[in-house]
This record gives structure tokens, sequence and C-alpha cells, in this order.
């Protein structure tokens, strides 16, 4: 987005987007991004910050791990992990168990 934030920051005034959630994108998106990337910059979003991975979910939490279509690199103990495999899972249709 460099080179173009007024133009982005003007879409997320009509979007009602945070300028947290510019400033994120701002600082992590680039044109040579491949799509794991992007999973990567939508999943530090603020509003996912404080997602915690429950105990009670660790069992489900890493069979959608084995499953996603495109690797999570963060820590399986990470929210922003859980973010990518869950919306991973979303976009692809993956049917969640438990």
């Amino acid at each position: 987005m460099r080179g173009y934030s007024c133009h982005g920051h003007c879409i997320a005034s009509d979007c009602d987007v945070l300028h947290a959630f510019m400033s994120v994108y701002d600082e992590h998106l680039h044109s040579t991004m491949e799509e794991m990337d992007l999973f990567c910059v939508y999943s530090l979003s603020h509003e996912f910050l404080h997602l915690p991975i429950h105990q009670e979910e660790r069992m489900e939490w890493t069979r959608l791990l084995e499953r996603v279509l495109i690797p999570v690199k963060e820590g399986e103990d990470e929210s922003v992990a859980k973010i990518n495999a869950l919306l991973q899972a979303h976009i692809s249709g993956l049917a969640l168990e438990g």
C-alpha cells in the first residue's frame, strides 16, 4: 500500500476500518506477497489480538492445523496462528468438528 496510503485510508474511512487496521496493513503489505503471507497479515488485525487457544479446543486445533491448505508459520499457541487457520478453513469450506 505504500505510495497509495491516501487512497487506502479514504477507503478505510468509507468502510469504517480503524486506523490501527490500516497501520498494520500499511506496514506489512507489499506487492510481492504470497497467499501464506496475506493470511498472516490479516491475522495481525487488532480485533484478533486477544483470541486465546483454550485448553478444551486443543485437540481440534491440532487437527485443524494439519488440514489447512497453506501451512501456518506461527507457533501453535499464538492467536495469529488460530486466526490464520480459521480464516483458511472458512474460505476453503473446511468442516470443523467438535
